[in-house]
């Protein structure tokens, strides 16, 4: 497999996680636009390495908080067995 395919599939799966994770879309936009930007080049290293790990943080809480979310649906129906299995066994 060539260097530009893998690159290309890469992308794709990226751009598929983004579409479905379409509240990481701002965060990510707003942290690149920091590094491609032509106001940026002006600031100094420092003030950029805060801005881009402010939305390094952003970008971390929704990730834990999405994945919370699917943990907590996911552990939904072990916890009602738990509660069931107990309930039933006079505990």
């Amino acid at each position: 497999m060539s260097q530009n395919t893998d690159q290309k599939q890469r992308a794709e799966k990226l751009m598929e996680l983004l579409m479905a994770n379409e509240h990481m879309i701002a965060p990510l936009e707003a942290l690149m636009e920091q590094v491609h930007s032509e106001k940026a080049l002006g600031r100094k290293a420092d003030d950029i390495e805060q801005i881009i790990i402010k939305h390094l943080r952003v970008l971390g809480h929704e990730s834990l908080q999405q994945w919370a979310r699917k943990a907590s649906e996911a552990a939904k129906p072990e916890t009602k067995a738990r509660r069931h299995a107990k309930k039933n066994s006079g505990s």
